[in-house]
């Protein structure tokens, strides 16, 4: 039997933990027609979600498009990305996809290409002509409704990593532009999913920005102990692995119910003990450092590229069970300065990515990072 625990990349069924609430809430509200904001913590699985649910509602008989906007650092490549993925849906014969392509972009010429095997593969490398970009990039957008229409039936659409638009040039007018737009598709739903909360909220969140209160928020937390205490036992079961009580629990105590690193974790400890089929709670520390030592590189480079007054406010986020960073206390203890120093450095670790705020209190967003920072202050 292969490892069960996948990290790092896009699951679905089995091998996909839990999210069964967030897959009925957003698969209702998609299919109704309502709008909807997902932003969560990097590595929360948030696309594989989105994913699984896009899955779904295609056997329902939904037309599906997942549009990726992390590689859209300009607005000409925004439209090409999002003709491209729009275009994905369309199916049948070659020269009935090419003839609707040409009625949905007049200023977006597609590529097609024949595939190696002589067979009919099209390849969609939308090339867009300067001088026309807003009208190429309102195409684009009007594209899905155009599709649901004909084809009479709901489309949905998921715009992953959206926060990028936030940091294209003119990303006001851009954001008009898709509000415009799509407030008039009452055949399309839409589903924005970030992992920059910052971005995100600057976007959905201010009243003075276009996208404010486009549609609902859908938060995206931890799964539940039980939930991944399930996931868990039932993924090694399956696999003929016998645990010491307590083993589970330590699991989830270390990762703190992250579900990336939950699974890391997991697959590191049926890799290596595989031979035995026995896991123990020592076996558990074994693997975190395992996982440390994969990650020393990358933990070594974040922490020599932070300031002084950086590491040592993450130092006290990691020793203190809470901390209330702008007290004098917390300030004197780890020699922060002032408050308005805490401050910048709240807002740069933030913008980083290396924080996170949830509920008005702050954490590391990468889990292991803590346990690599807590054994460093021991050294």
């Amino acid at each position: 039997m292969e490892n069960p625990f996948i990290y790092g990349k896009v699951v679905k069924g089995k091998y996909f933990a839990d999210r069964e609430k967030e897959i009925e809430v957003l698969t209702n509200e998609l299919s109704r027609g309502q709008n909807v904001i997902l932003f969560s913590p990097r590595r929360y699985g948030k696309t594989s979600l989105i994913l699984n649910v896009l899955d779904g509602l295609r056997e329902k008989g939904f037309l599906t498009i997942y549009i990726d906007l992390y590689p859209a650092t300009t607005r000409e490549k925004l439209i090409r990305i999002y003709a491209k993925a729009v275009s994905t849906v369309l199916t049948g014969r070659l020269e009935k996809i090419l003839s609707e392509l040409r009625e949905l972009f007049t200023r977006i010429i597609p590529k097609i290409s024949i595939g190696a095997g002589g067979g009919p593969e099209i390849e969609y490398e939308i090339k867009v002509e300067h001088k026309n970009l807003e009208e190429a990039f309102e195409e684009a957008l009007q594209a899905p409704q155009k599709i649901a229409s004909r084809r009479k039936k709901r489309v949905i659409v998921a715009l992953d990593e959206f926060q990028e638009i936030g940091n294209l040039q003119d990303e006001d007018e851009i954001e008009k532009k898709i509000r415009t737009n799509i407030q008039h598709h009452d055949m399309v739903s839409y589903a924005f999913l970030g992992s920059k909360r910052h971005l995100m909220e600057k976007i959905f969140h201010d009243k003075n920005r276009p996208l404010y209160r486009i549609g609902s928020h859908i938060p995206l937390g931890k799964i539940s102990f039980e939930s991944f205490k399930r996931f868990i036992e039932n993924h090694f079961q399956s696999g003929g692995f016998e645990l010491e009580e307590g083993v589970i629990q330590e699991i989830i105590r270390i990762s703190d119910g992250h579900p990336y690193y939950t699974q890391m974790l997991c697959s590191i400890l049926w890799e290596m003990n595989l031979d035995k089929r026995k896991i123990s709670l020592a076996d558990v520390e074994k693997a975190l450092l395992e996982a440390l030592a994969r990650e020393e590189h990358a933990y070594t480079t974040l922490w020599d590229s932070l300031t002084i007054k950086q590491k040592r406010f993450i130092e006290g986020l990691c020793t203190e069970k809470s901390i209330r960073p702008f007290s004098w206390e917390f300030i004197e203890r780890y020699r922060l300065g002032s408050p308005a120093t805490v401050q910048r450095v709240l807002q740069r670790l933030s913008e980083d990515g290396v924080i996170e705020k949830e509920n008005g209190t702050y954490s590391l967003a990468d889990v292991f990072f803590r346990e690599w920072v807590i054994r460093k202050i021991r050294r």
